[in-house]
């Protein structure tokens, strides 16, 4: 008893452990209902898709992120901590890294999983030829073929970063359409949809804390992002007809999903790219409240371990006192 009243006292007057392990298991909550009472004004940003792509990625990140910064500080900062030189402060230590290595581990075999999935899906694929080749080469996308009767296109980066199409698709599009969609994948390659979509899914699933609505809304944007980009080269009739044709395949995969037929926002989409009005003028002031906001709780998420350790030094050396 005496060693435990010893080693609590030495953890509150260093810090450096008690506060980081209090923090890694109260900030991130605490940040991720901060993210949930912001996503309603991140997903009625639908006047300002760059943006709203942008801070969807930075709220749904950001509980996982303040866990990892918060856990790999207390093991850092506990390193040379008074109270490791007893075993209940050895315990304590061992319990805060157990949490950062079970928490990667696990997002880590979730990341091989969807790596292999993919793979199966993509590995067989060849490099394309004939007609669809040059216009690859003219639209400057490396191009593959997958052996597979759905109309599917991708840009992925498993097995070589590129766009990967389906011998379905090759078979429906004519020329015009496949142009207007190698131009929408390639908007996502240059814009790295297919190197944040990786670790967006690695952050977030650190902690079982939901944050779908946010991931989706990500997802949704970058679709009216590409498309955007897309129509500075090509036809809009022929990007909504590329689109009509890949919703129609009857099937829905995980690639389908992750990239050109985004479904939840196919409607949306074909409304953008038909319409006949000039397009809203972003919300300037919204946009700055969700930065604030985030900003805000990204430093508070970090300063509550600083702000704790100096208290409780502060506390317990006038108890001792």
């Amino acid at each position: 008893m005496n060693q435990l009243l010893t080693v609590i006292t030495e953890c509150l007057v260093s810090g450096a452990i008690f506060s980081s392990l209090c923090a890694a298991v109260v900030v991130p909550p605490l940040a991720w209902f901060g993210v949930r009472a912001l996503a309603p004004a991140i997903r009625a940003m639908t006047d300002d898709r760059h943006w709203q792509a942008a801070l969807a990625t930075c709220a749904a990140i950001l509980p996982g992120s303040l866990f990892l910064a918060l856990v790999v500080l207390g093991i850092v900062s506990g390193a040379s901590s008074p109270c490791l030189q007893l075993l209940a402060g050895k315990v304590l230590y061992g319990l805060l890294a157990l949490l950062i290595v079970g928490a990667i581990v696990r997002s880590l075999i979730r990341a091989y999983r969807r790596e292999r999935q993919l793979y199966r899906l993509l590995g067989t694929s060849t490099r394309v030829t004939g007609r669809a080749a040059e216009i690859a080469a003219e639209v400057g996308v490396p191009l593959f073929e997958v052996d597979d009767g759905e109309t599917l296109i991708v840009a992925a980066a498993t097995p070589y970063p590129g766009v990967y199409i389906s011998t379905g698709a090759l078979s429906h599009f004519d020329d015009a359409e496949l142009r207007a969609a190698l131009f929408h994948e390639r908007a996502h390659l240059d814009r790295g949809d297919h190197r944040i979509a990786p670790w967006l899914y690695f952050i977030t699933e650190l902690l079982p804390l939901p944050v779908d609505s946010l991931v989706d809304t990500y997802r949704c944007s970058r679709e009216f992002c590409a498309d955007r980009c897309a129509v500075a080269h090509v036809k809009r009739a022929d990007l909504a007809s590329a689109l009509l044709l890949v919703a129609r395949s009857s099937s829905i995969s995980f690639v389908t999903s992750a990239a050109f037929a985004e479904r939840d926002a196919i409607c949306g989409r074909l409304a953008v790219l038909l319409q006949t009005e000039p397009e809203q003028q972003p919300d300037v002031r919204r946009r700055t409240f969700v930065v604030a906001a985030l900003c805000a709780l990204t430093a508070v998420g970090l300063g509550i371990p600083l702000i704790a350790t100096f208290v409780l030094h502060c506390n317990v050396l006038r108890l001792v006192a």
